[in-house]
């Protein structure tokens, strides 16, 4: 993983082996960045990677439990947009800097009960 992602696609499963997990192998044949417990991170295309999430994953609950995707897109000033989602109804689910890939990242949800995730390198 590397500073050139413009937009992740998390999707939660069942299993590592699950049916959806093997569709979206099948659509995004890109190469495996990271496999660990419960995570497999696919690269299909430069600028995207795609996250199969399934049971032991080091994930929130909200994404594990959901049947959403979770769409997150690159930004310059992960503060600023937080501070702007906030002034427009949203709520901060999970704020952390510098993980382990080297991004800071949130995930906010509306009232609607969409959430979407936001990081900066």
């Amino acid at each position: 993983m590397n500073n050139n992602t413009l937009i992740t696609l998390a999707f939660a499963g069942t299993t590592p082996d699950c049916g959806l997990h093997r569709l979206l192998k099948a659509i995004f044949p890109g190469s495996i960045v990271c496999n660990g417990p419960g995570l497999e991170v696919l690269q299909p295309a430069a600028g995207m990677l795609v996250e199969l999430y399934s049971s032991g994953a080091p994930a929130p609950a909200y994404l594990t439990q959901s049947n959403c995707p979770l769409i997150s897109f690159q930004v310059a000033d992960l503060d600023s947009v937080i501070q702007l989602a906030q002034q427009e109804g949203a709520i901060v689910l999970i704020k952390a800097k510098d993980t382990c890939t080297g991004f800071s990242f949130c995930h906010l949800q509306w009232d609607t009960g969409c959430i979407v995730g936001f990081f900066q390198p």
